[in-house]
């Protein structure tokens, strides 16, 4: 071989090593950006995991909802078809984003329904009904705590794979970023239903002064009943006593505007109300409400009711 041929046969091995090494760099140097891209999309996938089942669980309580609801109030078959139709559409989701959006449909659907459900008192005592909104209080309770640690799991992978490294690492990987589950304002917002001014027919209430499906007519003279109320609140109750163990307060008697009364005591949710008894004292008790503010955003807040 002459001298010229030795000398590019040197100059290719050096390039072919340059680049080997090179290569090895570039792979050590991505390598652990790719693991940990990887182990967060793992995180992300688990705690989704968590939050599908729970909301299954939860949606398998609709069709005994929907069923013990028709029995009360047949009239509001569109909602009630409309409920069905969104739980379903959550069932045939198959991706993640997907089920995510359908599950704002179903939330967005249900709280119309539990609106208009406030105005049937008998379908507020019906004790299937009762069991079945502790049912849907406690696995929401689940759902929201489960929803921040999916979220958090979220925006560590997104956080890594916008950085200038990891972005170039996902791309290359085609490793995506999540999306959060954060159900937009209008499925916390509960509508204002008014049906004062629809009188019989099908799709309407009962008219004033009928009685309601399962109920016994008003007697004769009495005038026509006073439509329900949609809803009460935590300031419509009142302390009529204090229940003391041990010398210290335990439970409340407490009263609701139409005369009923409920022994209650702390860490028990109150489901007309949407609230929850935080605390017992001797001068009166103290709730966790769920309300909206002046923009419709759902808020907690706590609020004490004097003995």
């Amino acid at each position: 071989m002459s001298k010229k041929g030795k000398k590019g046969a040197l100059i290719a091995v050096v390039l072919l090593v340059a680049l080997g090494g090179g290569g090895y760099a570039a792979l050590r140097w991505a390598t652990p950006h790719y693991d940990e891209l990887i182990k967060r999309r793992e995180v992300v996938r688990r705690e989704w995991a968590q939050i599908d089942a729970l909301l299954q669980r939860r949606y398998n309580l609709i069709p005994n909802l929907v069923a013990t609801v028709k029995g009360y109030a047949e009239h509001e078959a569109s909602i009630i078809k409309e409920v069905a139709d969104a739980h379903t559409g959550y069932i045939k989701a198959r991706s993640r984003a997907g089920k995510i959006d359908a599950s704002y449909r179903v939330e967005s659907r249900m709280r119309v329904l539990f609106a208009r459900c406030m105005n049937y008192p008998n379908l507020k005592a019906d004790a299937v009904f009762i069991r079945l909104m502790g049912s849907l209080e406690r696995a929401e309770d689940a759902i929201t705590k489960q929803r921040m640690a999916y979220n958090s799991a979220v925006a560590e992978l997104n956080t890594l794979a916008q950085s200038m490294i990891g972005r170039l690492v996902a791309t290359v990987s085609g490793i995506e970023q999540a999306a959060y589950y954060n159900p937009p304002a209008r499925t916390a917002t509960v509508p204002k239903v008014d049906f004062s001014g629809k009188r019989g027919g099908a799709g309407s209430p009962p008219a004033a002064g009928s009685a309601a499906p399962g109920s016994a007519a008003p007697a004769a003279g009495s005038g026509a009943a006073a439509p329900p109320k949609s809803s009460i609140s935590v300031k419509d109750l009142a302390v009529k006593g204090i229940v003391r163990r041990r010398g210290r307060a335990a439970k409340a008697i407490i009263a609701f505007p139409d005369g009923r009364t409920e022994t209650v005591k702390p860490g028990q949710q109150i489901l007309e109300l949407r609230a929850k008894v935080v605390s017992v004292d001797a001068h009166g008790v103290n709730f966790e409400e769920r309300t909206l503010d002046a923009r419709g955003k759902p808020v907690t807040r706590i609020v004490r009711v004097a003995r």
